[in-house]
């Protein structure tokens, strides 16, 4: 009971300081499929905006254009090698950028990503892409205010995707 009113205090703080706040704030969530990160960007993105908070939420690969391509080469099993992969979620983080992150920032809101440039430099790096290579495109990122990882054993995260699948 203690360690709620704790949190539930420090939930309340963070709000005030978000609201204060004259430029925007980047949130960012990363982990493993099946760690759960999905799960808590939802139950933050509702509480923040139960609270007043004006939030963006994106997420990786959704972008109108380049995000619907990667999207049904994905589902058509197109596969390409592993520098046009890293160039084209490189491409369409560039257009999330530009049309939804950068402006939402500008207006003051809270964007709320799941998964953010780190999910790029780990997969296209464990694809044998120069992992300086895969920095240096996305450089130009904005460092997020806050970064959660969802750090869970493999064996668990297997287990959630196969009860998803189910």
């Amino acid at each position: 009971m203690e360690d709620t009113k704790i949190v539930d205090e420090y939930a309340k703080r963070a709000v005030e300081k978000l609201k204060m706040k004259k430029e925007g704030n980047l949130i960012v969530f990363e982990g493993i499929d099946g760690s759960g990160k999905t799960t808590q960007v939802r139950m933050l993105v509702e509480y923040l905006q139960s609270r007043g908070i004006d939030v963006v939420f994106t997420d990786w690969a959704s972008s109108a254009n380049i995000g619907k391509y990667i999207q049904t080469m994905r589902k058509d099993k197109i596969e390409v090698v592993p520098r046009t992969f890293s160039l084209l979620h490189a491409a369409e983080f560039a257009e999330r950028l530009e049309n939804l992150i950068l402006p939402a920032l500008s207006a003051g809101k809270t964007v709320v990503c799941d998964r953010y440039v780190y999910t790029a430099i780990a997969r296209d790096s464990a694809l044998g892409v120069d992992e300086d290579y895969v920095k240096e495109i996305y450089k130009l990122a904005p460092k997020e205010d806050l970064l959660l990882y969802f750090d869970v054993p493999p064996k668990m995260a297997l287990e959630r995707l196969i009860k998803r699948a189910i």
